[in-house]
């Protein structure tokens, strides 16, 4: 998924639903998504700014009606980690403006 503005690419998203997940990516990684998958595997979320996330959670409801019985994963910090759709939608929809940023 993309997210445009004023003709520039704002953010971007890739995912792949998967039908059955072990906790392992790699025998996924090339596969073609599977519609009817209940698990979700973000492997690339950017976004520069609100309304650019904005669009691609937008964007990712509508292509996926069930989003809210999903569960999600994704890497941080090189660990797989499992997401609740509230954790994925909070980090969707988390407004850059809230956050504080350090002083150096």
């Amino acid at each position: 998924m993309v997210a445009e503005e004023d003709g520039f690419m704002r953010g971007f998203a890739t995912y792949r639903r998967i039908k059955e997940f072990t906790g392992d990516i790699v025998p996924h990684f090339w596969e073609p998504n599977c519609s009817t998958g209940e698990h979700v595997y973000f492997h690339e979320l950017c976004s520069a700014g609100e309304s650019a996330t904005y669009t691609l959670f937008t964007n990712f409801e509508e292509q996926n009606k069930d989003a809210n019985k999903l569960i999600y994963w994704g890497h941080r910090q090189y660990n797989l980690k499992r997401y609740r759709y509230r954790d994925f939608k909070r980090l969707m929809l988390w407004a850059n403006r809230n956050h504080q940023h350090h002083q150096t």
